[in-house]
């Protein structure tokens, strides 16, 4: 059974008037991979670093091991590693930049466990000790990051937005080394915009909207509630919008998403389609992410997600406010318990 590694009890932090982050409970384990996700502002880097110890929360309290624990508790925060969306390097050498954290430390320096490292995250030490960051991609900072903080072993590893910015190279390279990790038995907490990763890589996420926590492992999640409509068919009214899903069975208590690369965007109203669900929504929100484009669709109390490719964001020339036809089949449903 894994034990816990980080609690939070009654979590809050407030910036000016603008932001509050409230979060009753939150626990993760060791030997599990823990995901939050959520729009720009809605908290994510803030309870990061509060869980992280980095930033003092104004009432709450942080466990770390089931003890209570503060930013000023050196002793605890050495179990733990936090590894920042900017990479925080010296423009020195890389070994330079491995070797200055221990010194920092008062730790001895063990120039073979630095290169085993670095050749888990797929360096080769031999010609990367020698090179100055000005000389890296973005994913080689990255993962020059993690490893300055992996040199510690630490047990507890909290990253803010680890796949921003980073090639797919460096992507499949850090991916894996956090699965290493996790089979090592640590405890990994990852902020990220990028969703579709977020649902391969961890065992539990978390969405973060306007500084509260809720569990919610799907994207486009409609809930519960979907009562029938037809042979095989259920609905659900979304204030004045009804949405149209179907399942093999009468679900009972049973909760239903759509994955958003179900979502189809078209800008005049499709005719002649078998899809059951057309609906006139308006452009939320645009987020150009390294291999695709999200984008966030809204009509009253319904609220979704698609992904489409760079080349469909220019073909629609879509825009925020812009209105569009939503469209996916009512076969699209996926169902939980």
């Amino acid at each position: 059974m894994n034990s816990t590694a980080v609690s939070g009890v009654n979590i809050e932090k407030t910036f000016d008037s603008d932001f509050s982050l409230f979060v009753s409970q939150f626990n993760a384990s060791y030997g599990k991979v823990y995901g939050f996700y959520g729009p720009n502002g809605s908290g994510k880097t803030t309870f990061l670093k509060i869980l992280g110890l980095i930033m003092a929360p104004d009432s709450g309290e942080i466990f770390i091991n089931g003890y209570s624990a503060s930013v000023n508790n050196l002793k605890i925060k050495r179990k733990m590693s936090f590894v920042f969306q900017e990479p925080k390097l010296l423009k020195r050498k890389v070994k330079d930049n491995l070797i200055y954290p221990l010194k920092l430390r008062n730790e001895t320096v063990h120039l073979e466990n630095i290169k085993r490292i670095l050749k888990k995250l797929s360096f080769d030490p031999h010609i990367f000790l020698h090179k100055k960051p000005v000389e890296l991609s973005g994913g080689e900072k990255k993962r020059l990051s993690l490893a300055q903080k992996l040199i510690f072993n630490p047990d507890i590893i909290l990253l803010d937005e680890p796949t921003a910015n980073v090639d797919s190279k460096s992507l499949s390279i850090i991916t894996g080394f956090l699965t290493e990790l996790k089979k090592q038995n640590k405890c990994i907490i990852v902020s990220s915009h990028d969703y579709e990763w977020l649902t391969a890589t961890a065992d539990k996420i978390y969405y973060l909207n306007n500084g509260r926590l809720y569990t919610q492992k799907y994207e486009n999640d409609l809930g519960r509630g979907f009562e029938y409509f037809a042979s095989g068919l259920y609905h659900k009214c979304f204030a004045k919008t009804d949405v149209i899903v179907s399942s093999p069975e009468k679900p009972v208590d049973e909760g239903c998403y759509i994955n958003p690369e179900d979502i189809l965007i078209a800008l005049d109203e499709p005719i002649n389609i078998s899809a059951r669900n057309v609906i006139k929504m308006k452009v939320n929100d645009i987020e150009i992410q390294e291999k695709k484009v999200k984008v966030g669709l809204v009509k009253d109390d319904l609220r979704l997600v698609s992904y489409i490719s760079k080349k469909a964001l220019l073909e629609l020339d879509l825009s925020k406010n812009k209105e569009v036809y939503v469209v996916f089949k009512a076969s699209s449903a996926k169902w939980y318990k």
